[in-house]
């Protein structure tokens, strides 16, 4: 976790150069009715919100290299390069 942690700036500016968006900043979201719910998200795009994953098992690999390998299982590439 700490490994995830340090990197994390690195990683939201990588992901704005990449993707050519600006990531806001943000803090605590608490649910209006269950105000017992909450999360904090690492920042804020147009349509959503960013939440960056740096596991040290990826750390001597690109993002594409961790994508390929199946590390992250929620993102993919498509045959013909494209995240999906």
């Amino acid at each position: 976790m700490e490994y995830g942690q340090s990197h994390e700036g690195k990683a939201l500016k990588s992901l704005e150069n990449s993707l050519g968006l600006k990531i806001r900043p943000c803090g605590l979201f608490i649910h209006p009715k269950l105000q017992y719910l909450a999360a904090t998200a690492d920042g804020l795009v147009d349509e959503g919100i960013v939440e960056v994953k740096c596991p040290a098992s990826c750390q001597d690999i690109t993002p594409d290299e961790a994508i390929s390998l199946k590390k992250f299982l929620f993102w993919k590439i498509d045959r013909f390069g494209r995240y999906k």
